[in-house]
């Protein structure tokens, strides 16, 4: 059985997933992907790593930042968000 991976642990796999895929973060943006990452799952918090990229471009900025995220987060629901969307309805 495995554990469940640590906020600090989902945060050094998000940095270096990053870096393999060339993106500038901010530390307080790795850190609230982090905390997302504990929220929902990681694989939510690793896809939303290219969307923040492409708003953070779109902003003329190099680095991605906490609203970049936010912002990504917002347009793309991970698996709780979307099950709850669904019984709402």
């Amino acid at each position: 059985r495995t554990l469940p991976y640590t906020s600090q642990e989902i945060v050094k796999i998000l940095a270096l997933r990053a870096q393999v895929e060339s993106i500038e973060m901010k530390d307080e943006s790795l850190s609230y992907l982090g905390d997302l990452g504990m929220d929902s799952s990681l694989r939510h918090a690793v896809q939303l790593l290219t969307p923040s990229q492409v708003i953070a471009t779109t902003k003329d900025r190099s680095s991605v930042e906490k609203d970049d995220i936010e912002e990504a987060n917002s347009l793309f629901c991970d698996a709780k968000r979307s099950a709850k969307v669904l019984q709402e309805q």
